[in-house]
């Protein structure tokens, strides 16, 4: 059975974060205004949160610990049926969340173009590469969902067509990526 996402019973709600540099972002300048999804580092602001995410780090083990690496992302936008480049899993802390829904989809035709860069598209632009064929929510079907609140954790098939649609407003999220498949990423946090 595909995996396709694990909701932890670990909780770490109200983490504070301030944004630093931003390593990658996909979408478009409109007025002034950045409206896409945007990764870079993050620093923790309270002693309280550091601790909690620091327990959930220490559960990599130390040889398994050059697989993973974390990011902030923030999005302000839909995102579109996509799958990661270079990242099998992700683990989620939603920081700042308002209705959000993560979908997973299967393609609903084998001629649908399989894109493996693609994180979004913006009003018939997509950053990345303007001339790509991208995948549309009507060349999907949905398999399965979820909503996030603020404070859950979730690994996340990065591996597998996915899509956000738009929240009511920004979206923050701490992100443990891992090139590890998502099966072995749950059976490291087993039992968190």
């Amino acid at each position: 059975m595909i995996e396709y996402y694990k909701k932890l019973d670990v909780k770490i709600p109200n983490i504070n974060i301030v944004r630093g540099k931003v390593y990658d972002s996909y979408g478009i300048e409109e007025n002034g205004k950045f409206i896409g999804v945007e990764y870079g580092e993050f620093f923790i602001q309270d002693r309280k949160s550091k601790q909690s995410f620091d327990n959930l780090l220490n559960i990599i083990p130390k040889n398994k610990k050059k697989y993973f690496n974390q990011s902030y992302m923030f999005a302000n936008h839909t995102v579109y049926p996509h799958i990661d480049d270079n990242i099998n899993s992700s683990i989620n802390i939603y920081v700042k969340v308002n209705g959000g829904k993560t979908t997973f989809h299967k393609k609903k035709s084998d001629d649908v173009k399989d894109i493996k860069n693609v994180i979004g598209r913006f009003g018939g632009e997509y950053s990345k590469d303007s001339k790509s064929e991208f995948i549309d929510f009507t060349d999907v079907k949905d398999v399965c969902s979820f909503v996030a609140e603020m404070g859950d954790v979730y690994i996340v098939n990065t591996n597998i067509l996915h899509s956000v649609t738009k929240d009511k407003d920004n979206r923050i999220l701490i992100c443990i990526h891992s090139s590890l498949p998502i099966d072995e990423v749950i059976k490291i946090f087993e039992g968190v």
